[in-house]
């Protein structure tokens, strides 16, 4: 069944509510857990094998699941959980820097935020679909 322009509606709010509620997230885990530390002014790149491969694998799923499984996909039921597990790996990296790899926090965080603005759900407004 593909969905109508009356059910295609309540489906984008919900991830668009989704999303901005992760982002919401993301902004308080930096305020409410990282506040004002040190460690967290400098830019510096991972400095351990260990440190680049948690930094690269979340980086190139999301980019796999953005913008190669998500296009093809077409109804809401099956973008969803596609989309959930691209949030939770863009999240990750904060997680990562955060607990795992503090010195590189700030990277880490920044390319949490570069993902999530990839992962934004555009792909809800297409024009010229008429859905039905």
């Amino acid at each position: 069944m593909t969905p109508n322009n009356k059910t295609k509606g309540p489906q984008a709010i919900v991830i668009w509510v989704l999303w901005l509620s992760f982002a919401t997230a993301l902004v308080m885990y930096r305020i409410m857990l990282v506040s004002k530390a040190a460690n967290t002014r400098s830019l510096t790149a991972p400095d351990t094998i260990v440190a680049w491969v948690c930094y690269v694998i979340p980086i190139v799923v999301v980019f796999a699941l953005r913008w190669l499984v998500i296009p093809r996909l077409k109804q809401p039921i099956e973008v969803l959980p596609v989309f959930l597990v691209g949030v939770a790996l863009a999240e990750t990296l904060t997680f990562f820097g955060l607990f795992l790899f503090p010195a590189q926090f700030r990277l880490f965080y920044l390319t949490s935020w570069l993902l999530f603005v990839q992962l934004m759900p555009t792909w809800t407004i297409r024009p010229g679909q008429s859905g039905g």
